[in-house]
């Protein structure tokens, strides 16, 4: 079951703010992981009840999206390319180290308080979609996206704030204009339903 809101999840780059794909719908549930590795002490004498911790790993996060452009009858095809554009080398030849990889990325649902999780700076390990419905021509119109990712520390920080910054500044902007459409849209069906009544 996936729930329409104001506030989408929103996967996009650090390596070009212009790129990202914000969910039709939120997940019902997501699933973050972290390992915590131990190991036996394997010196003589030692006992092996007794772990060894050998250091931290990332954490990973399972998402599951559902994009749906059934009722306004637009092609899905955008956000499957947008997907391979995020998982996939610009340029494997390329003498650039930015374009030989795949994008750095950032995992945003919310705001503030309020939001899911912090934002959660990312690469992506594997994308796998499922479509579910297609237009007469053959256009995506119904997705599931099932995509996992692993937390990353950027080489460059400083490089990736203001792309930080961009991305969370675009999705607060779209979240608040959701949030003003649907206020009209309830205000316009309140009003109706008040001159229903008058008749």
């Amino acid at each position: 079951m996936f729930h329409k809101a104001t506030s989408k999840l929103t996967i996009g780059s650090l390596d070009n703010p212009d790129l990202a794909i914000e969910t039709d719908y939120n997940p019902k549930e997501i699933s973050l992981a972290r390992t915590v590795p131990w190991s036996n002490d394997k010196h003589v004498g030692k006992d092996a009840l007794t772990p060894e911790y050998t250091g931290s790993q990332p954490r990973t996060l399972d998402l599951e999206l559902f994009f749906d452009s059934f009722e306004n009858n637009y092609s899905l095809q955008g956000i499957l390319s947008n997907l391979e554009t995020l998982a996939t080398p610009t340029d494997h030849t390329s003498g650039n180290e930015t374009k030989r990889r795949p994008h750095y990325c950032v995992v945003t649902w919310g705001q503030g308080e309020r939001a899911a999780f912090a934002p959660f700076r990312c690469v992506i390990e594997s994308v796998t979609t499922k479509i579910t419905m297609f237009a007469k021509d053959g256009a995506p119109l119904r997705m599931i996206a099932n995509v996992k990712v692993r937390e990353a520390r950027m080489q460059d920080d400083a490089r990736f704030e203001a792309s930080l910054a961009r991305q969370l500044a675009t999705a607060a902007s779209n979240a608040a204009r959701r949030a003003t459409d649907e206020e009209r849209s309830d205000a316009e069906w309140r009003r109706r339903q008040l001159e229903n009544e008058l008749e």
